[in-house]
């Protein structure tokens, strides 16, 4: 016992911390620190301890090895930890850390205007975004190569900001920042042992942030065709990570890149997500999958699946979203569960048209009033704005299909979407079949040139 209190204050001095700043990385106080750090409380941890004693780990060590020491010190047998108690290594500690802080960021009322706060969360974000580059550039002037050691934190902080640029329209950004260190990680994955779990679990982040940026970015189908051998290489990524939330996500991401190639092969992966799935999972990870889920079993004529799906999302639903990484509520959130479940009626509409279409209509109303201080990526908002006009078709609501129509395609060009823009034009090709001679409808293809 004796020996775990010297190791800990070791790590703390080495990382200069105070015992009030370490108290407020893991949420407790000084006092309960330093009697850790001297002796005062009798192993094996329990309760709240074993819970701050695990957040300690997070934060100071620096390596695998330097975590099984201190583990072994705790008395604490990894083998036998919870989902919830599961050791981040420490570029996902900093990849946490990182997403709190953006969320606080987000959280705050700027005294200034708006717009500059936005400003200035952007400028934020690609200078994280950018120090991989900025560290290779270095390096390679001095004809030296970036050691995974100085590398892989500043990927990890890159990889962070690409998520929460992903809520804008920086594509071009992230996938510049993005494909200059992905070999890097590729490589050190497969030459060394010890970085192996780090370079895979920022790999796969890669991947499924480029899967998304072809989706936007290339034209189709080859869109559909690129995304999905990123998604793959993410799920691969993902499972050599050991990190059973990223796998989760990475089968979420290849399941729609299948469904969107009309595969019923989407369905037997969110099945393979679901069966990963426990109580101890993030309740907006588990309504994440769900949701999601629902569209494809409607698509594919399983009705009553997806209907309990959406019932199961709705039910297990947190008011307050945890502690989650970027690279899950990047793609989840009360809009995406919006947006899914509209898109789940649309689809039992097809068999179903007098019930369904009105409830999809009415589904994606329910972004009118998500709270303002929210952060909402704008192709989400797009997305859903192009299904209200494909809604208002099914409806025969003329009136509403133009309204949003046009802010469709505006949002689609704004963003630099091919992916959205194609839904636009589609919608406005189904509305001529319904609308053979409405000139309203004719005139509207001028937004389309």
């Amino acid at each position: 016992m004796r020996q775990f209190a010297i190791f800990l204050a070791n790590l703390r001095s080495s990382a200069q911390l105070s015992l009030e700043e370490l108290g407020t990385l893991v949420a407790t106080s000084r006092t309960t620190i330093s009697r850790l750090e001297n002796n005062e409380v009798s192993q094996p941890f329990r309760g709240q301890t074993r819970k701050v004693v695990l957040a300690l780990a997070e934060i100071l060590c620096t390596s695998r090895i330097e975590t099984e020491r201190y583990l072994k010190l705790a008395d604490i047998d990894r083998s036998l930890l919870t989902e919830i108690e599961e050791i981040q290594w420490p570029c996902q500690a900093l990849h946490r850390l990182l997403d709190m802080e953006m969320h606080m960021f987000d959280e705050m009322n700027p005294q200034s205007d708006p717009a500059e706060h936005g400003i200035s969360r952007r400028n934020a974000l690609l200078a994280l975004a950018m120090l991989p580059i900025g560290l290779l550039e270095v390096m390679q002037s001095h004809q030296q190569s970036a050691s995974p050691e100085e590398f892989l934190p500043l990927c990890t902080a890159s990889i962070a900001a690409c998520w929460h640029l992903m809520a804008g329209r920086e594509f071009e950004a992230i996938e510049r920042a993005v494909t200059t260190y992905l070999p890097h990680l590729i490589r050190w994955a497969q030459q060394s042992s010890l970085h192996r779990p780090t370079a895979l679990h920022l790999a796969a982040q890669g991947y499924l942030l480029m899967g998304a940026i072809a989706l936007h970015k290339l034209a189709m189908p080859r869109s559909f065709q690129v995304r999905l051998a990123y998604c793959q290489q993410a799920v691969e990524s993902a499972r050599g990570s050991e990190d059973r939330t990223l796998l989760i996500m990475a089968l979420a991401h290849v399941a729609t890149a299948y469904y969107d190639m009309g595969q019923p092969t989407g369905v037997q992966a969110y099945q393979e997500a679901e069966s990963l799935l426990t109580e101890q999972t993030a309740p907006l990870l588990r309504s994440k999958v769900f949701v999601a889920a629902a569209r494809a079993y409607a698509r594919f004529g399983q009705g009553q699946e997806a209907l309990y799906r959406i019932g199961e999302a709705r039910a297990i639903y947190p008011g307050i979203v945890a502690d989650l990484p970027s690279f899950v509520t990047a793609d989840s959130g009360l809009v995406p569960m919006i947006l899914h479940e509209g898109l789940t009626y649309l689809a039992l509409g097809q068999q179903e048209p007098e019930d369904y279409y009105a409830m999809a209509e009415k589904a994606f109303a329910q972004v009118e009033h998500v709270p303002t201080a929210l952060v909402v990526p704008e192709r989400f908002l797009c997305w859903i704005t192009n299904n209200q006009a494909l809604a208002a078709i099914k409806v025969n609501n003329l009136d509403d299909f133009e309204r949003y129509f046009v802010k469709g395609i505006q949002g689609a060009d704004a963003l630099g979407s091919q992916k959205r823009r194609y839904e636009a034009i589609a919608n406005w090709k189904e509305a001529r079949r319904v609308w053979p001679n409405e000139k309203r409808v004719t005139e509207l293809a001028d937004l389309l040139m």
